[in-house]
């Protein structure tokens, strides 16, 4: 498993599927979602907590796959909000 260091942290990015106002599905969307939910943290992070919701800069982070999974490795100033 990977450790972020310092004030990084691991996060997996949440699929959102869009739905139309007739109720349809659509999956193959080209948006790039914002919302992640938080795998790991570094050691000098304090406001961001495993398996938090967050909102992140949509272009930040390093993406990466461990285990099949795709995880992006990104700085604590690309956390924009948690969403409760």
């Amino acid at each position: 498993m990977l450790e972020p260091m310092k004030d990084r942290l691991i996060i997996k990015m949440i699929e959102e599927n869009k739905t139309t106002p007739g109720g349809i599905i659509l999956t193959g969307s080209k948006d790039k979602t914002n919302l992640a939910e938080v795998i790991a943290v570094g050691k000098d992070i304090k406001d961001v907590q495993v398996s938090d919701k967050v909102l992140i800069n949509q272009y930040g982070g390093v993406v990466t796959l461990q285990d099949g999974i795709q995880l992006v490795v990104i700085k604590q100033c690309d956390v924009l909000a948690v969403v409760s």
